[in-house]
């Protein structure tokens, strides 16, 4: 009989240590949710992933916006309200794709309210296939973006060796 309520005892002691854990990891995973989503954000809105302002050839691009620099005056061109301003095909994939995933990371966030009406392993369910959309559509676009380094733009700011996959010589640089 003795073995019974020590049995009971030790069953309660684990079931109150997994919702403490759970709720502690769920803290964690909306903390690391919120820096992957600012992040995200940040990389989806800056213009300077390649490029420099200091060559021959003044430009930086982003995943939608070519931005030139002359007499200190930069001028940009694309815009996400105006998708066909975006330059080239590719740019434009590579757009929707990390659109997609901050939207996701977005959502990933909201959706995180739900642990106020749902069971946490349900949310965590959730949330765990969202990140991994989210997740997968921000490698698919950040492995498409290289492909449009052949673009002519490109080639005149990065030298005549840029090349998809490749950004030729010294003249251009990754930026973030």
């Amino acid at each position: 009989m003795g073995s019974k309520i020590e049995y009971v005892d030790s069953s309660h002691l684990y079931a109150t240590n997994y919702v403490r854990n759970s709720k502690a990891i769920g803290v964690l995973w909306a903390i690391f949710t919120i820096c992957y989503a600012i992040i995200s954000v940040v990389a989806f809105v800056t213009p300077e992933w390649i490029g420099d302002l200091e060559t021959e050839y003044p430009r930086k691009f982003g995943l939608w916006q070519i931005c030139k620099s002359e007499d200190s005056i930069e001028d940009c061109k694309g815009r996400l309200d105006d998708f066909m301003s975006i330059n080239g095909l590719v740019f434009k994939i590579a757009t929707v794709l990390v659109g997609i995933a901050v939207a996701l990371a977005l959502f990933t966030i909201c959706a995180m309210l739900l642990f106020f009406f749902c069971q946490s392993t349900t949310v965590f369910h959730i949330c765990g296939w969202l990140q991994l959309l989210s997740a997968g559509c921000m490698v698919a676009g950040v492995a498409v973006y290289p492909a449009a380094w052949s673009e002519t733009s490109v080639q005149e700011t990065c030298g005549p060796t840029a090349d998809q996959y490749h950004l030729g010589g010294l003249l251009c640089y990754f930026m973030l």
